[in-house]
């Protein structure tokens, strides 16, 4: 019951399938002994159409519930025509299925007729055809929607109904269908009285004579009549539906054809001008003209704590290449662990280089011109490129985008988050500590530093080094609503290549270089100083994996005779952060990010990381491998998380498992007991 199912539309698009109508399409096209006539549509848009009360519903041939109408139809291609003007024609919003416009037929699945993949068949295997009469007439009657405001103010009107026969208005725009179909041959005139015609407010809009043409014909000029009040009129049918349109419409649609095709013409000759592309893995960059500076540096492992048996710390999985034995306590004291290879950071330059990043996009791609070609450099292997760069950098746009690129920043550039993820850990540890060797440039004003991700997180550091003046960054983290894109003289960047070498998530020479620097720059709170009594807890305040009851935590460490800071992760408090950690002898946390800031405290101290126990394998070595690369004192305790504190279907996918556990309470008395084991 239509006017039912329009009790569910509220607003505009509320996503009511028009069933109703559907099962009415299905009973008139589809051949077979019950099939019913065209003035059953008639009858219904007359009964039935004014129970949706103007409210707009979603009109359908199909869905991913039902199977293809030309499927349904045995493959008549006139039937199906006629189908889809219905629906492109009445009142409602009409929704076509994903090859609708391609003739999709699907597979019958005998065991489950409805099978939805059946339905959609891969368009890949047979192209997208634009030249198809059903293409075209989808395309004329979608013109005609938007060129009247998508009609939604004209009412439908049947004019005349037969056995096989339909024709209705809407406005100015006279509708003919038939369910005759391929089989049998419908080659005959209706004709049109004059009080089907003459306007009287409920009726067309024929109030004058008016020369319309049909448009859905391949030469619309040669199908026209005059159509006028008081008057019969005569429309000369056959199995193909018709759309009679005022003559000015058919000069405007063939304007707009000739403009698609000029639009196409431009593209095709901005392709043929288009530089040769090449996206070159690393094992490749050699081979460019001019190929960057490459210098590959194998990092000494970093020591890290003793692991008590009790805690399940679940390793890098960058670092873990092979099957390797589990290592026992006694020697697992390293990192990367022994038996695996050891991270390697490299470090390259490119001259004439410049960074693209397109609306939408995440990553970015760095490129050079030289000799005609554009180079990409993929910090990847060659199997892997296609998903790092071509994937996610849309190249041809990047071309179009950037046309011939010119230097827009005349001085050399060190681009900190090349090959860089842009959380807050990865920027803390990675990012900024790379910018040490570039300092004295940066200072001086002879060198820009750049990242396309995290100025609110790395804005306060580098105006504390000094070097803000030197910095720039995309207008927004990503993805952007515009294109940025910048060349300059000489790019400086840093990666890791998985294939080669285990990717090396920080440089212990780079942290000493960054923490160093740190303290030599500052007047009042030493970040990186010399330590003294106090115990900050770097929160997770409202994140994933905070911990419930952190403000009973706080009150038991101040029984230990010590100043207790709790430190939420909010970048605009940066100032409040080091003058904590400046004080602080012990750094206590939950596993997340914030841990990071552990990078700013003072030389020996003690760290306590609150590691989440459960039954996923989330990774949460960082902060053991980092404690190690600092030198600090570091103890792990496990705290077992109960089935209600995390979700279970985040849990069980690799890319949303960090964000599994929600919140959980800890074992207060336990960890007080752990901390002052540690101070005293």
């Amino acid at each position: 019951q239509l006017s039912y199912i329009a009790g569910y539309a509220f607003g505009d698009y509320s996503a009511v399938y028009n069933y109703p109508l559907y099962y009415t399409l299905v009973n008139i096209f589809v051949p077979g002994p019950m099939q019913a006539p065209m003035s059953a549509l008639g009858d219904w848009m007359e009964k039935e159409g004014p129970k949706a009360q103007g409210r707009l519903l979603l009109n359908f041939v199909e869905n991913n519930d039902l199977p293809r109408f030309i499927y349904k139809l045995d493959g008549d291609m006139q039937l199906y025509h006629n189908a889809l003007l219905c629906l492109l024609g009445m009142e409602g919003l009409p929704v076509l299925l994903y090859g609708s416009e391609q003739n999709a037929r699907g597979i019958l699945n005998f065991t489950d007729p409805l099978k939805v993949d059946n339905w959609r068949p891969a368009l890949w295997n047979s192209g997208f055809n634009e030249s198809t009469p059903t293409f075209q007439m989808i395309q004329k009657v979608l013109w005609l929607r938007k060129r009247m405001n998508g009609m939604h103010s004209l009412r439908q009107q049947p004019i005349y109904s037969d056995h096989r026969v339909l024709i209705f208005t809407r406005g100015p725009v006279i509708f003919a269908v038939t369910n005759t179909g391929q089989k049998k041959k419908l080659k005959s005139q209706r004709v049109v009285w004059d009080n089907a015609t003459n306007s009287d407010g409920s009726v067309g809009a024929f109030t004058k004579a008016m020369w319309v043409c049909n448009l859905l014909a391949l030469s619309p000029k040669d199908d026209c009549g005059i159509v006028s009040p008081k008057n019969i009129s005569r429309l000369h049918l056959n199995n193909e539906p018709k759309m009679y349109v005022p003559f000015s419409f058919v000069n405007e649609y063939q304007e707009f054809v000739k403009n698609i095709l000029k639009q196409k013409q431009e593209i095709a000759q901005a392709a043929a001008s288009v530089p040769d592309l090449q996206v070159l893995p690393f094992s490749e960059w050699h081979q460019m003209p001019v190929p960057p500076a490459v210098r590959v540096q194998a990092q000494k492992r970093t020591p890290r704590a003793w692991k008590p048996a009790d805690v399940v710390i679940t390793d890098n999985p960058n670092h873990i290449w092979y099957a390797f034995p589990k290592l026992p306590p006694a020697m697992d004291l390293w990192a990367p662990p022994v038996g695996m290879p050891t991270t390697h950071v490299i470090s390259a330059s490119l001259e004439n280089a410049c960074f693209y990043l397109g609306a939408g996009e995440q990553d970015g791609a760095m490129f050079s011109k030289q000799k005609g070609t554009v180079y990409v450099l993929c910090p990847d292997s060659k199997e892997w490129c296609p998903d790092t760069i071509n994937k996610n950098v849309d190249l041809p746009r990047m071309l179009s985008e950037v046309g011939v690129p010119h230097i827009s920043e005349p001085l050399p550039v060190v681009h900190l988050t090349y090959d860089v993820w842009y959380g807050v850990y990865h920027l803390v540890v990675g990012a900024l500590p790379s910018i040490a060797p570039f300092l004295d440039q940066l200072r001086s004003g002879s060198m820009k530093v750049f990242l396309h991700a995290g100025k609110k997180v790395v804005s306060p550091v580098l105006s504390m080094l000094g070097v803000a003046n030197s910095a720039f960054f995309t207008p927004s983290d990503p993805p952007l609503s515009q294109p940025f894109h910048f060349c300059t003289p000489k790019m400086y960047f840093d990666l890791s290549t998985r294939p080669l070498y285990p990717r090396v998530e920080y440089v212990p020479e780079y942290l000493r270089g960054f923490r160093h620097a740190l303290q030599a720059t500052m007047t009042g709170p030493h970040p990186c100083g010399s330590r003294t009594d106090g115990i900050v807890i770097l929160s997770r305040g409202n994140g994933s994996r905070s911990i419930t009851n952190e403000a009973e935590l706080a009150t038991e460490l101040a029984t230990l005779g010590r100043p207790v800071t709790i430190l939420d992760p909010e970048p605009s408090r940066f100032a409040q952060l080091l003058e904590a950690l400046s004080h602080a002898e012990l750094v206590i946390g939950g596993h997340g990010a914030n841990m990071a800031n552990m990078i700013y405290a003072p030389v020996g101290t003690k760290v306590v990381e609150i590691v989440p126990q459960v039954i996923f394998p989330l990774e949460d070595y960082h902060f053991r491998d980092l404690a190690g690369a600092l030198n600090f004192t570091y103890v792990p305790i496990g705290q077992t998380v109960q089935a209600d504190e995390y979700n279970r279907s985040m849990a069980s996918d690799p890319m949303t498992m960090d964000k599994a556990v929600t919140s959980y309470a800890v074992d207060v008395k336990k960890i007080t007991a752990v901390v002052k084991s540690m101070l005293y």
